[in-house]
C-alpha cells in the first residue's frame, strides 16, 4: 500500500497512518512516500517497509540514502 505524503503531509500522526493500514490490511507492505528529509524521518520511525524518495534533486537524494542506509 502507498500512503503518499500528502495523505499523511501538515502533521498527521505517519505512524498511526501506518498503524491503520497495518490492522484494515494485516500483511500488506506499506510504502511511504517522502519529498524531503522530515518526510524520510517521519516514514522511519513509522517503521514502512519502503520509502519512496519523490521530487528531490541528485543532493537531497544521496544525504536521504545515506540517511536511511544508517538508521533503516
Amino acid at each position: 500500500m502507498l500512503l503518499k505524503d500528502n495523505h499523511w503531509a501538515g502533521g498527521q500522526d505517519v505512524g498511526a497512518c501506518v498503524d491503520e493500514a497495518r490492522r484494515r490490511y494485516p500483511g500488506i507492505l506499506i510504502e511511504l512516500e517522502a519529498a524531503d528529509m522530515d518526510q524520510v524521518v517521519r516514514a522511519l520511525a513509522a517503521e514502512a517497509d519502503v520509502v519512496l524518495l519523490d521530487n528531490m534533486t541528485s543532493a537531497r537524494l544521496r544525504e536521504a540514502i545515506a540517511f536511511i542506509r544508517k538508521h533503516a
